[in-house]
């Protein structure tokens, strides 16, 4: 887990390697805990691989299993907490992988503030157009608004 937080990339792939060949985050909430707070990692590739790893505790496994309570309720705890600077990072990865729109979608369907983030997030003309646009696209599969367009 330790590695998870060093500055080489590589480092962080393996150690994120190691754990979900342990398939640690769907049952550990200190795993899933620290894997949420690495939705901002500067790493676009890793972050893809962090947010598909959550995305998966919110859904079943191969065998039509849920993920633990206690993991499922204490990561959407760990989201409640998340900020706009998030929720624009997992934005930005889905606005490049398409295969990543669903899970993005998923963990903001989690979140129960992300519709007042997603709107600041559409309103910002300082962001780029291509998150913008995937603001709105998340905005229609999460499908709701916590507050009017400005």
């Amino acid at each position: 887990m330790e590695n998870l937080t060093v500055s080489d990339v590589d480092i962080r792939h393996q150690a994120l390697d190691k754990l979900l060949e342990l398939n640690a985050p769907r049952f550990s909430p200190i795993v899933t805990y620290l894997l949420v707070t690495r939705l901002t990692d500067p790493d676009p590739l890793f972050r893809k691989r962090v947010i598909l790893a959550l995305g998966s505790i919110l859904s079943v496994d191969e065998n039509g299993l849920p993920a633990p309570d206690e993991v499922r309720s204490s990561m959407v705890q760990y989201l409640s907490q998340v900020r706009t600077r998030q929720v624009y990072a997992m934005l930005q990865v889905a606005d490049g992988d398409e295969m990543s729109v669903d899970q993005v979608a998923r963990l903001l369907d989690a979140c129960p503030y992300a519709g007042n983030h997603l709107i600041d997030i559409l309103n910002d003309q300082k962001a780029s157009l291509g998150v913008r646009r995937m603001a709105a696209v998340m905005i229609g599969k999460v499908g709701y608004l916590m507050h009017y367009l400005r």
